[in-house]
């Protein structure tokens, strides 16, 4: 997943990403629904995306209810990219909240 994700291939993340749910109990968040350890490949595979500006594969992400981590956050916050805050933002990212200190990601 996380050389789709770095290629900017949409279809092969979802794909790939549907191979982790175990559940498709849309009550439970994606966290509860995937198979244990591929909250790391989903990280790691956010990091890529947001490396590469490749805004469909966030879109699919965030969409699938992906919670994006401190690390994921700081990238985003630290990219340059107006387009990458833009999808972050329309996906209910508050960029006056303090994700990961006092500070917030502006």
């Amino acid at each position: 997943m996380e050389e789709a994700a770095a290629a900017g291939d949409v279809c092969a993340v979802k794909v790939a990403l549907e191979s982790l749910i175990l559940h498709h109990d849309d009550g439970l968040s994606l966290q509860q629904r995937i198979s244990p350890g591929s909250d790391a490949v989903i990280r790691r595979s956010f990091l890529m995306a947001v490396q590469g500006g490749y805004l469909g594969v966030l879109r699919l992400l965030l969409n699938a209810g992906a919670n994006p981590d401190g690390d994921v956050i700081r990238a985003v916050a630290t990219s340059g990219s107006c387009e990458t805050l833009d999808v972050f933002y329309q996906h209910g990212w508050d960029i006056n909240k303090a994700y990961l200190t006092r500070f917030t990601p502006l």
